[in-house]
């Protein structure tokens, strides 16, 4: 679970921006815990939970092929950021388990973040049961969009003219 430094430092760094997610095997964790922050209506856009290979390629323009790596992760991102026109969103595709999939061992994880046209995945390994992985993937996700949003300019903030 989200605490509420994790909730404060969110809504921060999403002010002004419209955010987005597309999960596979977190199952809407991540949308979960993001909607559970107050004031989340003002810039949180929605979810596309794809937890069948051929759904990420349909809504997300993922690429054919195996969908447990980076590509797929950062292509998930990207299509979240089309489908629902947001400026920030974070993807998660991995191996929950209890089986390898793709050629990946369970608890493989990879997790996406799009802020302001900028890519980027990390691979996770994560311990435990599914349900435990799903958790820490979540956990994972949060983390590392609150990395990427600290990065960024933020929008609302004037850097001088270009």
């Amino acid at each position: 679970m989200t605490d509420d430094a994790t909730d404060r430092a969110l809504a921060s760094l999403l002010e002004g921006r419209a955010c987005g997610v597309a999960e596979s095997c977190t199952g809407g964790l991540v949308a979960q815990s993001l909607v559970r922050i107050p004031g989340s209506g003002d810039w949180f856009r929605g979810a596309a939970v794809t937890y069948q290979t051929p759904m990420k390629y349909k809504l997300l323009g993922v690429s054919p092929g195996p969908v447990v790596n980076a590509r797929a992760a950062e292509e998930m991102a990207q299509g979240a950021a089309r489908l629902l026109d947001a400026d920030v969103t974070v993807s998660v595709t991995g191996a929950a388990g209890p089986e390898p999939q793709d050629g990946m061992s369970p608890g493989t994880v990879f997790i996406a973040t799009y802020v302001d046209g900028t890519v980027g995945a990390r691979e996770y390994h994560f311990d435990g049961e599914p349900e435990s992985i799903c958790q820490q993937a979540r956990d994972a996700a949060l983390a590392q969009l609150i990395s990427a949003l600290e990065r960024a300019p933020h929008p609302m903030q004037h850097h001088g003219a270009l």
